[in-house]
């Protein structure tokens, strides 16, 4: 009787499916060494945009309306503050505690920058700055006057007066400004700004008015 022996094959086999296992091994090691790779990439690209390029945020209230709607979400150009003009929606640190809450973020619209004379109104119901009266026709309510609450006001250096959309339910600068335009004058620090909305986040992204034209004809402030 023939005693029975393995094949050649049997170790070549055995080799292959050796050198098979350990090959997706070592591949599947490249791969999670890429994939984490990739992660991280993602998690610095998207710190660097937050600190230093755009930052989102969600609009808090009827305010803004009709220009903004609450729950919006809102980018915001960080680097943009450095070049504001009238007219452009910010967001901003509630530092002076409008809110009367922790660290919280308000979004209006500039009217005024450091020098700046802003009054309300004229006899036409608009708002005046540098003696040029102001055609806002993003306001909620076009028909009534630009604000309830008449004002004078010289915008101090550093600072800027904001102003909502929907001046009938907007606290703003004018709900903040003092009679001896003292701490509180009711303007805002531009240090405290995050910096000017480029665009609302919808179906599609729609870029947001910053109305140069209604602040086109204003000279500049001697204040």
């Amino acid at each position: 009787m023939q005693g029975v022996t393995d094949s050649p094959e049997v170790p070549r086999r055995e080799r292959r499916l050796q050198e098979s296992s350990e090959a997706q091994r070592v591949r599947m090691r490249r791969r999670l060494i890429q994939l984490g790779a990739l992660v991280a990439v993602a998690l610095v690209t998207t710190s660097l945009l937050r600190a230093f390029v755009i930052q989102t945020f969600s609009v808090p209230s009827e305010s803004m309306e009709p220009t903004l709607i609450p729950g919006q979400v809102l980018v915001v150009g960080m680097q943009t503050k450095e070049d504001l003009a009238r007219g452009d929606i910010v967001v901003f640190a509630d530092v002076d505690g409008w809110l009367g809450e922790g660290d919280d973020f308000l979004v209006k619209r500039v009217i005024g920058l450091p020098g700046d004379t802003v009054k309300c109104c004229s006899t036409a119901g608009q708002l005046i700055v540098n003696g040029a009266a102001i055609e806002e026709t993003y306001l909620a309510d076009i028909a009534a006057p630009a604000s309830s609450t008449e004002f004078e006001v010289v915008v101090p250096e550093g600072r800027i007066w904001v102003m909502g959309d929907n001046r009938a339910l907007s606290a703003d600068s004018r709900s903040h400004a003092t009679v001896d335009q003292g701490a509180g004058d009711g303007t805002v620090a531009i240090d405290s700004v995050v910096g000017r909305v480029l665009l609302t986040v919808a179906s599609p992204f729609s870029p947001v008015d910053r109305a140069q034209d209604a602040f086109r004809g204003v000279p500049p402030g001697t204040g």
